[in-house]
């Protein structure tokens, strides 16, 4: 497996027919473009399992911000409480995911729920993190409080178990 940790992978290009490009500092972009497999077939998972409409919107404008960069998708699917029984099976056919960012502990539950960590024991081929994503691959995820009332809440956990992909 191959594993590229990023933060923020697209910079904005708000009022653009394209909303999203690649961000290309430290070389990045040349450095997937020796990895990206031929034909791509892509998974893309968000950090919420139900929220279909804003899934698509989300994984839509991430494979335009890849293909506005060079790369090109012979499959692109957005894995959620749609299709996420099928999990196992898209997994064995993909050679690139993508681990979306969002709300750390909320993603990390989905993929508990899922078992993805489970799934990737013998995935070979490209794994892309974003944000969150990137936290959940870690074996131990620090969760930082981002939303209102976490930091104070005395039951928020801000360590969870992640995929162990790190």
């Amino acid at each position: 497996m191959i594993l590229f940790l990023t933060g923020n992978t697209f910079r904005d290009r708000t009022g653009c027919e394209d909303k999203s490009e690649m961000i290309p500092d430290n070389h990045l972009i040349d450095e997937m473009q020796k990895m990206f497999p031929d034909p791509c077939r892509a998974l893309y998972f968000s950090d919420g399992p139900d929220d279909f409409e804003f899934n698509d919107f989300i994984a839509n404008d991430t494979k335009d911000g890849f293909e506005y960069s060079g790369f090109q998708f012979e499959s692109f699917i957005c894995v959620d409480d749609r299709n996420a029984s099928q999990a196992k099976e898209l997994i064995q056919e993909a050679n690139f995911i993508i681990l979306g960012g969002g709300h750390t502990p909320s993603q990390n539950r989905y993929f508990r729920d899922i078992a993805l960590g489970d799934l990737l024991k013998d995935y070979d081929g490209v794994i892309w993190a974003i944000s969150a994503g990137s936290m959940n691959c870690a074996e131990t995820v620090y969760a930082a409080p981002e939303e209102d009332g976490e930091a104070v809440d005395p039951e928020y956990k801000r360590f969870l178990t992640g995929l162990g992909l790190t």
